[in-house]
């Protein structure tokens, strides 16, 4: 048999290591008398959508769940800080309005998730910047857009979000789409047009 001259080639990327633990999450408000109590959390982060994921049980999305490319400040906390609550290897992620603090079990545990934070928050704003400042911003259109648009006189001024996905109904509203939610009409199938 003779052998195939094409052969695939495979490109190898620098994939980050995996980044779960379990993790005690501080709650705004609880039993304390001080303030809010520590619950055990599974903290993971989706390096393929950029979030940061804190929820009950490890495989699934949480229920607190930060866009890295969002992220305002990943720190250590003090000890003696209020938001620490005077425990040991805490440290703080926001994205306002939201925000949590939560505890590792050393201060290797911190440092790791910390600098792993900050790395790949820099890592998805860098992404994000590239994707805006290309020939433009890219937007999807539904032909159903389409068509109130052709429709019109003139047409609406072009408005972009950086928010969720939005599908407009036939009551004229907007429904807003997380990422996880699908439409079941495959009839709107979004075209991308270049926006200066």
């Amino acid at each position: 048999m003779a052998r195939s001259a094409s052969r695939a080639q495979i490109t190898i990327t620098d994939k980050p290591a995996k980044l779960e633990a379990w993790l005690h999450k501080r709650n705004k408000t609880g039993k304390s008398f001080l303030g809010g109590e520590w619950v055990k959390r599974w903290v993971h982060i989706n390096d393929e959508r950029g979030r940061l994921h804190i929820g009950k049980k490890p495989g699934k999305d949480g229920t607190t769940v930060f866009s890295l490319s969002e992220v305002s400040d990943v720190r250590n906390l003090d000890p003696l800080s209020k938001e620490a609550d005077g425990e040991l290897f805490c440290f703080t992620v926001s994205q306002p309005p939201i925000s949590a603090v939560l505890r590792c079990r050393n201060d290797e545990e911190r440092k790791a998730w910390v600098s792993s934070l900050l790395e790949r928050a820099e890592h998805w704003r860098q992404k994000r910047r590239a994707e805006m400042a290309g020939d433009g911003l890219t937007v999807a259109v539904t032909a159903v857009s389409q068509a109130r648009t052709s429709h019109a006189e003139a047409p609406a001024a072009a408005t972009t979000t950086t928010g969720p996905t939005t599908q407009g109904g036939d009551d004229g509203k907007s429904d807003v789409l997380s990422d996880n939610d699908e439409t079941e009409d495959t009839s709107e199938v979004p075209e991308a047009v270049s926006v200066s």
